[in-house]
């Protein structure tokens, strides 16, 4: 009779525990997987002494990120990266190469980078090591401020050839509403030639 019992009760606990666990199990958030800046940006930073002026697009495998390929050909994925929080990360270029990276995101959420203050130059020296060379190209236009500024910088990764960096912060009228956005290019035509790089 006891053994009965013990069983009955084992079958019981069994029946109520398993869709509670089951139900915390699959309430759990996918979790974006994390990754560096220095590694996001290596993937596009050429060797200084190589003859080619473009990575292959196999060099992505190097971020352990999984993308998805946009109509227009962009790689995009889902990461964590310090300093930024979750974000959106997309490498663009033409079928020979990567020429661009794309850091976006939206809200405060988890971190922020370069707000409101015109610190893109610093931050990325920060953030990419003391061998970093960083030259500041323009820093924030007349008309930007606390609400919303744009900064553009050169910098150069020990062993690697020139990059190009455009950070644009806008507040949206609300923390929630923040976006934020960091391009990293190969091409300073990229920055010369768009008129959203240029003050009005």
């Amino acid at each position: 009779m006891n053994c009965f019992r013990t069983t009955a009760l084992a079958i019981v606990l069994s029946v109520v525990l398993t869709p509670c666990l089951a139900q915390q199990h699959a309430a759990k958030p996918a979790t974006a997987p994390a990754v560096s800046l220095q590694t996001l940006i290596s993937v596009i930073a050429v060797d200084e002494k190589a003859s080619y002026t473009v990575n292959d697009w196999s060099s992505l495998k190097q971020t352990g990120l999984v993308f998805s390929i946009k109509d227009n050909g962009d790689h995009c994925a889902k990461a964590r990266v310090l300093t930024f929080g979750r974000v959106s990360v997309c490498y663009s270029g033409p079928r020979a190469g990567l020429m661009s990276i794309n850091i976006s995101k939206t809200g405060f959420g988890d971190g922020a980078f370069g707000v409101s203050s015109d610190t893109l130059a610093e931050d990325l020296k920060k953030l990419l090591g003391p061998d970093t060379q960083v030259s500041r190209i323009r820093g924030l236009c007349p008309d930007d401020g606390a609400v919303r500024g744009t900064f553009i910088s050169s910098f150069t990764i020990k062993g690697r050839k020139p990059l190009y960096a455009y950070s644009s912060y806008d507040m949206g009228g609300s923390a929630a509403n923040y976006d934020y956005e960091l391009t990293i290019t190969l091409n300073k035509d990229d920055l010369d030639k768009d008129p959203l790089y240029k003050c009005d």
